[in-house]
């Protein structure tokens, strides 16, 4: 009996130690884990703290490469005006030099010669002293006008709705010298003052009345009326015009608008039925 409750007593100690023993361990294992949870922390802590310096020392570098960059414009433009004095230096020396070459050699010079010297480089009419006047305008012009101004262009194409107020485009231009004609709008822009010619022919349709006008700047200068009463007629009609005009003015041919004419019928533009627009420099 004493034996049986010993045995049960001894059973039930083990026990306890057993499950004292495992507590222990799991108690020990999680302050481990805390601890290890705190070390990691603290590593990320100072990682934070290294980052936030190299952001620091990245913006500090970026204000010292901006500062650099103005110092470096700064040098390249002091550079430059330099350079500049340099060459501006350099060309006065080579004057000086020149002279002075000159005045060696003069005393040996007769005084006409010396004067070829002083005005070699110059034309011969400064040479001489005979200066014209027009000659000197001439040479004045920092882009010479070409002394010939000529344009002509007719219709490639039927114009078939004819309209009160409306520009006639002659699209396919044959001369165009000093560029005042434009195909695309059918208007003459004066390159040189001076009297110009002016002429248009139009040829039309079958039933067609057709009645239009020569302009200067919106002014009429020109008319010319076209009309064919009955089928298979043809009418041409033209208009010469002999005006002084100003750089700058434009001359173009229009339908008119006063209601005296029908504006009906077709203008021709083909190969053998042109309507064409010319102009050129008299004088």
């Amino acid at each position: 009996m004493v034996g049986s409750y010993l045995i049960i007593v001894f059973i039930a100690l083990c026990g306890f130690h057993t499950y004292y023993t495992f507590e222990i361990v799991d108690g020990h294992d999680l302050k481990e884990l805390k601890l290890l949870i705190i070390e990691q922390n603290r590593r990320l802590n100072e990682f934070g703290n290294e980052l936030e310096a190299v952001k620091f020392d990245l913006a500090s570098q970026r204000r010292e490469n901006s500062k650099q960059n103005i110092v470096i414009e700064t040098l390249k433009s002091k550079l430059s005006a330099c350079g500049l004095k340099l060459k501006c230096g350099k060309s006065e020396m080579d004057s000086r030099d020149g002279l002075a070459e000159n005045n060696k050699e003069g005393s040996s010079r007769k005084p006409e010669n010396y004067l070829k010297v002083l005005t070699g480089g110059l034309p011969n009419s400064l040479q001489t002293g005979e200066i014209n006047t027009g000659d000197a305008q001439k040479r004045l012009l920092v882009t010479p006008v070409s002394s010939v101004i000529a344009f002509s262009a007719y219709m490639s194409k039927n114009e078939d709705h004819v309209v009160d107020h409306h520009i006639l485009t002659f699209d396919t231009v044959q001369t165009n010298e000093g560029n005042g004609y434009n195909r695309h709008t059918g208007i003459f822009i004066v390159p040189t003052s001076g009297v110009y010619v002016f002429t248009y022919t139009l040829m039309i349709g079958s039933n067609s009345e057709v009645c239009t006008n020569l302009l200067i700047n919106e002014a009429i200068y020109g008319h010319a009326y076209s009309y064919s009463g009955s089928l298979n007629v043809v009418q041409t009609s033209m208009s010469i015009v002999v005006a002084h005009v100003n750089q700058g003015d434009t001359v173009f041919v229009r339908t008119a608008n006063d209601g005296a004419c029908g504006q009906t019928g077709v203008v021709y533009g083909d190969t053998w039925r042109r309507s064409t627009f010319a102009g050129w420099l008299l004088a």
